[in-house]
């Protein structure tokens, strides 16, 4: 398999949710090394995290990004990532959606290619946040991010039209990995994610 980078997006401003999501316990780790080894397990060339300015993380093999400008969305931080990153694909996952798999992430990946990207598409709306994008969509992200319209939705729109990314039908056995925890009340519903819990320390690369 070709390098690829791979950041894990935790800028969020987590509003509903009242605390820092990369913060919250999930399983008995925070929420942000759990999604954080799931990216590990890819083994990615370069591994980075976009975080919100205040947010403090250990030393470990992976860089931090800063926002420069909180409230600009996933976008700023997909746009960061693209800016440092030396491999031509970039994994993208989002920081509040633990159910997603490295397996998942590895499909995603061969349907990419060397060089593009792929995006899964659910319900009409692309799930931009757990995606492979192409390097060479970085003057589009540049672009659209000093517009009205910031959404990774018209990102995706763009990349499609040029044949940077590819979509993805989500299927409904992977339905699942798209759920979200936005509000505490998310963290106490029945989920797939949820049953993953017990398992938090599944492998020897977790970083406690």
């Amino acid at each position: 398999m070709s390098k690829f980078a791979a950041v894990l997006l935790a800028g969020g401003a987590s509003t509903r949710m009242g605390q820092p999501k990369a913060l919250l316990d999930y399983g008995g780790v925070p929420l942000w090394r759990w999604q954080l080894n799931t990216l590990i397990q890819l083994e990615p060339d370069e591994l980075l995290i976009s975080a919100a300015p205040g947010l403090e993380f250990p030393d470990g093999p992976w860089k931090i990004l800063y926002d420069k400008s909180p409230g600009l969305g996933p976008l700023a931080g997909l746009m960061a990532a693209l800016r440092v990153i030396t491999t031509e694909r970039l994994v993208v996952l989002a920081v509040d959606m633990p159910a997603v798999t490295p397996e998942f992430l590895r499909i995603l990946l061969a349907e990419a290619g060397h060089v593009g990207g792929v995006v899964p598409e659910l319900d009409g709306f692309y799930q931009g946040t757990v995606a492979i994008y192409p390097r060479c969509i970085l003057p589009a992200c540049e672009q659209i991010l000093s517009s009205q319209d910031r959404s990774l939705q018209q990102l995706v729109r763009y990349g499609l039209m040029e044949g940077q990314i590819k979509m993805h039908p989500v299927h409904t056995t992977e339905q699942h990995f798209f759920i979200n925890l936005n509000t505490p009340y998310d963290l106490l519903l029945p989920s797939e994610a949820s049953l993953l819990k017990g398992q938090a320390r599944r492998d020897s690369n977790m970083y406690l």
